[in-house]
């Protein structure tokens, strides 16, 4: 019998619309809100909308991009604003990473799960994608799938990728401060365990994780890009 071959299969970034199609949870839950009515559908309501908001962000940007761009509206319609925004966002910043990744010299990327689907639909498949599992958290298989990349689990092994990384991809929280689990702080803390070009590219979750989020380092905050 012969061989068996592997073809690899290619994406096309040709993209004619929002860079996420996976559904914002804070989107979700304020949305829900309006379906149940926790909040009048109409004009009246964006008052109700803005203090949910407070509850469902606690970092105050939902609320800010409300107060600021969308009054007037009704919940419904600032909420498509919102989502917009997001997504323009979104694909502005994974451009210019994209743009930025073509000029580095290894062209190599570490993701430390869990992290959205949303947030990789932005890498090329020409990239190569190192998987640093350091809590042994489930490897999203599109990651796998599309991107052949190899998993690390063992800190040390985890560590010397982190070297070779000139993009480093996680989760975190946001409240003012940042922050991301304990893992991960442990893992990216040391500012001389990268290249000096290295970037980093977060997604920031909804909620915390009470029992294990820490700050995160000053430095790394210069270094940010949210997705």
């Amino acid at each position: 019998m012969p061989p068996k071959h592997h073809h690899r299969h290619h994406k096309h970034h040709h993209r004619h619309g929002p860079l996420h199609p996976h559904r914002d949870p804070q989107l979700d839950a304020l949305n829900t809100l309006i379906d149940e009515g926790v909040i009048s559908r109409g004009k009246d309501g964006f008052d109700q909308l803005l203090t949910e908001a407070k509850k469902i962000d606690p970092s105050g940007a939902i609320e800010k991009f409300l107060s600021n761009e969308c009054v007037g509206l009704s919940p419904r319609i600032a909420l498509l604003q919102l989502e917009a925004n997001r997504a323009a966002h979104a694909d502005r910043e994974g451009t210019e990473l994209n743009a930025w990744l073509r000029t580095a010299e290894s062209r190599v990327v570490a993701i430390i799960p869990p992290f959205p689907p949303h947030g990789t639909d932005w890498l090329d498949d020409e990239w190569t994608v190192k998987i640093l599992s350091i809590d042994h958290h489930h490897v999203p298989h599109h990651l796998l799938d599309e991107f052949e990349a190899e998993i690390f689990r063992k800190p040390f092994e985890c560590r010397s990728q982190l070297r070779t990384a000139d993009l480093i991809m996680f989760d975190a929280y946001r409240n003012g401060d940042a922050f991301a689990r304990q893992g991960v702080v442990d893992l990216v803390g040391d500012p001389h365990a990268f290249k000096a070009e290295a970037r980093f590219c977060v997604h920031f979750r909804p909620h915390p994780d009470d029992e294990d989020d820490v700050p995160l380092p000053d430095w790394i905050l210069t270094k940010l890009t949210e997705i």
